[in-house]
């Protein structure tokens, strides 16, 4: 069942004090937690971008760079589909993200299970799924859900957090590279 007060807990507390966080998911033994985590921040992800496209978009718009000029709003028949793609999209990449993650740890050879990787990624996902698609701040959220990350592998892998930046910067890095090339090939 889902409980949306834990929700709101959760992600005020990954947001405000992401040390405590994860001191209480460290105990979790049920995967089923995060996962149900993972899909109601992907939702209200998915809601916002929807938010961004019909409301700040437009009211936006002159003030964006060229190539967002030309684009048009969504009517509510293109947004439902990309409400619902983005949605599975999103908790479907948190599964490879987390193996990544997890890979890469194993290969600096820090102990943990594929579970303390896909806890510590779900979770950090709150600062930029909640301020992400506001103009400008959206970047600062992404660095700060950077450091969540952080915070999360420091906490669940019992590593020091300068260590854990160390280790998942460069391995974020090139998984943007690698995504931005993978969406850059698409359909044009």
């Amino acid at each position: 069942t889902f409980d949306l007060r834990e929700f709101l807990l959760k992600t005020k507390t990954a947001i405000l004090k992401p040390w405590d966080l994860y001191k209480k998911v460290a105990k979790e033994k049920n995967w089923k937690d995060s996962l149900a985590y993972s899909v109601a921040i992907s939702v209200v992800a998915a809601i916002l971008g929807v938010i961004q496209a019909f409301v700040f978009f437009p009211a936006l718009k002159g003030i964006l760079p060229a190539q967002f000029q030309e684009l048009g709003t969504p009517t509510i028949v293109e947004a439902l589909p990309a409400f619902l793609f983005s949605t599975i999209n999103i908790v479907l990449l948190s599964f490879v993200w987390a193996w990544f993650m997890h890979q890469w740890l194993r290969l600096w050879k820090v102990k943990g299970d594929f579970w303390d990787s896909y806890k510590a990624y779900v979770y950090s996902r709150a600062p930029l799924s909640i301020l992400g698609w506001i103009p400008y701040i959206g970047a600062f959220a992404g660095l700060y859900s950077l450091y969540v990350l952080a915070v999360g592998v420091s906490e669940l892998y019992g590593i020091s957090i300068k260590k854990a930046l160390l280790l998942i910067v460069p391995l974020v890095v090139v998984l943007f590279g690698i995504q931005f090339i993978f969406f850059s090939l698409g359909p044009q």
